[in-house]
């Protein structure tokens, strides 16, 4: 098989066998689940060589794993029948920026932060921030989003266009240019949150947006959930241009305090940022107190003006995660997500933090308030059979509590090797097609297998 993927992968050093780079493509970031490790890791640089190299893996039946750069959750990028490991990363090019169109086209490999450090040269940016620097393919693949989705949606609302190198090799393109379509299946949304079960996606279509400086960002601390989420609730419906609504438990917050050397009230928090294109905010701040006054539960109120200081807020909030893994550094962190109807949000956080508490599990519980999106974020010693085990049934728990709910098992970490079990109940008959799709255009199953179905 090597001597083959070397006749089209002309660079030997794009092909490589050595145990540390199998082993490194053999895991993702967050996740307690064990695959295999691949029989050799492949670095494309164009979409014809993805597209020879799946041929060849279709016609002998060789499974093909797309890989980024790992901070998938589930288990997306983890190997279960051994075959190649596909890593995009060489495929890092921005093709093409149309300012007036307010689009770009970038290779599947760039990352987020790459990518807009170019865009704010022109004062532009592309919005979907899922917290880690994860590339636009794997963003695409599982439809992420994060803590702009309130204002700016998810990937789905941001994707235009894809190209794609199907199972059999065929390179199709989908979606383009403009701002809308009624032309056709919408297949851009089709192989958006797939996994890389349905093809290879070389190069994305986005939509991007102008950089608005004018903000305010407010931090309120609240006695308990309950009041958190209702007055979350609230913000979200009476104010315009919220663009982050992100809510911390007081474990949280304790963990914050902890690495960051801050010190803030160990209580559910709320983190908001409101955009405005007037540079006088005030207006903003009046509308807020007003909010406010008709809660009691509230501890603290503070406002932001200054970039740094804003931008440290966000700092903090977008690096819990790492501060989490500092306070438990002999463990593995691990996360779970789920998305609820946000007049639900509050007692699907209690219920999580119970279950927390009765499997015996510390971490912190954060939500993008704003949709309903939450994350259970705990620490778990993988070489422990039954921690794992705990930590396996805690997460089924809390998925099957959201759906009980009027829920979903992800709202945009994906289902992976972690939540497929949770399909039937979620979407009933609905997963008869989604087979039926992924049969019609990989007959083989050569794709990511083993995710999502």
């Amino acid at each position: 098989m090597i001597d083959e993927i070397k006749n089209i992968i002309k660079e030997e050093k794009r092909v490589i066998t050595d145990k540390n780079t199998l082993l490194k493509h053999s895991n993702d970031t967050t996740s307690y689940h064990f695959g295999v490790l691949p029989d050799v890791v492949v670095y494309p640089k164009n979409t014809n060589e993805i597209s020879a190299l799946l041929r060849y893996a279709s016609k002998n039946k060789i499974s093909i794993t797309p890989f980024g750069h790992g901070t998938s959750t589930d288990g997306h990028v983890i190997p279960v029948q051994k075959g190649i490991s596909l890593n995009m990363t060489l495929m890092k090019e921005i093709v093409s920026i149309n300012s007036d169109n307010l689009t770009v086209t970038v290779e599947a490999g760039i990352s987020r932060k790459v990518l807009n450090e170019e865009l704010k040269r022109i004062n532009l940016f592309f919005p979907v921030n899922p917290g880690m620097d994860a590339t636009i393919g794997g963003m695409v693949s599982t439809n992420a989003s994060g803590s702009n989705a309130l204002l700016y949606g998810a990937m789905k609302h941001n994707v235009l266009g894809l190209t794609v190198v199907l199972p059999d090799g065929m390179i199709i393109k989908t979606g383009g240019l403009t701002k809308k379509s009624s032309s056709g299946y919408n297949l851009t949304s089709l192989f958006i949150g797939a996994e890389g079960t349905l093809g290879v996606v070389t190069e994305v279509i986005l939509s991007v947006k102008n950089i608005i400086k004018n903000k305010l960002v407010a931090k309120l601390a609240f006695k308990d959930i309950d009041t958190a989420c209702q007055t979350s609730v609230v913000i979200g419906q009476s104010i315009s241009g919220v663009s982050k609504l992100e809510l911390l438990d007081e474990q949280a917050m304790s963990i914050i305090n902890y690495d960051k050397k801050t010190t803030y009230p160990v209580s559910p928090h709320l983190f908001i940022e409101v955009l405005s294109e007037s540079k006088d905010v005030s207006f903003i701040k009046n509308q807020l107190i007003e909010i406010l006054k008709e809660h009691k539960k509230i501890i603290e109120v503070s406002f932001e003006y200054d970039f740094k200081k804003i931008e440290e807020l966000w700092k903090q909030r977008n690096e819990l995660a790492f501060s989490v893994q500092s306070f438990f550094l002999d463990k593995k962190l691990m996360t779970t997500d789920v998305c609820v109807p946000i007049s639900n949000l509050a007692i699907a956080i209690k219920h999580a933090r119970e279950q927390m508490k009765k499997h015996d599990f510390q971490g912190v519980i954060v939500s993008h308030a704003g949709d309903g999106n939450f994350h259970v974020i705990f620490p778990v010693n993988i070489y422990d059979a039954n921690d794992i085990k705990r930590a396996h049934t805690m997460s089924e728990l809390i998925t099957e509590y959201a759906l009980s709910i009027g829920g979903t098992s992800s709202g945009e970490h994906g289902i992976g090797l972690g939540k497929k079990k949770h399909l039937q109940s979620e979407h009933g008959n609905s997963l008869i097609l989604m087979n039926r799709i992924k049969e019609t255009i990989d007959p083989n199953n050569i794709m990511n297998p083993q995710k999502i179905i």
